[in-house]
C-alpha cells in the first residue's frame, strides 16, 4: 500500500465522518421519521460511517504490520552490521 494512497484514504475517510457528523445534527429521531426520504437518508448516513470505521480499522491494521516489518528491517540490518 504506497504512502500516497494511505494518506488519500485516511483523508477520504475523515471527510466522510466530517460529513456524517454534520449530517447527525440536522436529522430527525427514528419516531419523526414520517417519509421514505428519511429513512434513506439515515441508512445512507449509517452505512457510510460503518465504511469509513472499516477502512479507519484496516488503515491501523496496516500501520501496525508496516510498523513490524520496519522493526524487522532494522534488526536485520543491525545484525548484518554486527
Amino acid at each position: 500500500m504506497p504512502s500516497k494512497n494511505a494518506a488519500t484514504d485516511v483523508m477520504t475517510a475523515v471527510a466522510v465522518l466530517e460529513r456524517a457528523k454534520a449530517a447527525c445534527a440536522h436529522l430527525c429521531t427514528p419516531g419523526q421519521m414520517r417519509r421514505h426520504d428519511d429513512l434513506l437518508q439515515r441508512a445512507q448516513l449509517v452505512h457510510a460511517v460503518i465504511r469509513s470505521r472499516a477502512q479507519f480499522k484496516a488503515l491501523h491494521e496496516r500501520s501496525l504490520e508496516l510498523q513490524a516489518a520496519l522493526e524487522r528491517f532494522k534488526a536485520r540490518r543491525a545484525a548484518m552490521r554486527a
